[in-house]
């Protein structure tokens, strides 16, 4: 799907960048194969629930190198996890040496990224940047400068997720605006905050809500032979023309 949308947006990895909002693992057939996207140049993405699910599942086997122990009741397993196994070289429990360097990558990821300035600014993140410690409970463009000059010096790449600073994990697992909010309640944009991309929380079609630009339209969902799959699929949204590109199981579509 992520091809065919590519094709159909003319995009030339020689000029242009894709931006990922997260969960490149779990959730469809080759997870390998979107984790090998973060070796491209022009592919960015950010760090989601499913990346950070799967550090913990490794976390042991990462800092010893030590065999990968199996707790088949870990939340990484129960949601699509299972692929793992593909990736274990031999009896002892060793993963691939293609899955070590993906994992090196993964613990790269960034949780947020700003992209641009002024009033060509945007963000990319894997949820939402609800604050109930803001008077709009929504974090701003200050507050997230502020909060990433006081977090610079912080290496974040062998940090345990349960050890995660509490912005990170509700910047992973959030679903206060697009999960919760009524969308004919609240204003699409919202002062002093840059467009904001975000997936995680599934729906039929982009909506927006206080400057969030939530893309997730639920591709996986088509590999699943229970649901219903003609209203899910991938979308991808092109920044500057603001027109968006849907595949789904068998068609693909786009929107100026």
């Amino acid at each position: 799907m992520l091809d065919r949308l590519l094709a159909d947006a003319r995009f030339d990895p020689a000029v242009d960048r894709l931006f990922s909002v997260g969960d490149l693992v779990d959730r469809g057939p080759d997870s390998m194969g979107c984790l090998a996207l973060l070796r491209e140049p022009w592919f960015h993405a950010v760090r989601g629930n499913h990346e950070a699910m799967l550090l913990d599942f490794v976390w042991n086997t990462l800092q010893c190198d030590a065999p990968l122990t199996v707790n088949t009741r870990h939340e990484f397993l129960l949601n699509g996890g299972e692929w793992i196994f593909q990736q274990i070289e031999s009896a002892e429990g060793y993963l691939s040496k293609a899955l070590t360097e993906a994992l090196a990558a993964i613990q790269q990821l960034p949780f947020l990224m700003v992209v641009g300035q002024g009033n060509r600014r945007f963000h990319v993140i894997h949820t939402d940047l609800w604050d109930a410690g803001k008077p709009q409970e929504v974090m701003l463009d200050g507050d997230i400068d502020a909060l990433a000059k006081a977090w610079s010096q912080t290496d974040m790449t062998d940090v345990h997720p349960r050890d995660y600073p509490y912005f990170a994990k509700r910047w992973l697992w959030s679903r206060l605006i697009m999960g919760r909010l009524p969308m004919h309640a609240v204003p699409e944009t919202l002062p002093g905050l840059s467009p904001t991309y975000c997936g995680h929380t599934i729906g039929p079609c982009i909506r927006r809500a206080l400057s969030h630009v939530c893309i997730d339209t639920g591709a996986f969902m088509t590999m699943i032979p229970e649901a219903e799959p003609s209203g899910y699929g991938l979308t991808l949204f092109e920044v500057e023309t603001q027109k968006d590109y849907f595949a789904g199981a068998g068609s693909a579509r786009h929107h100026p």
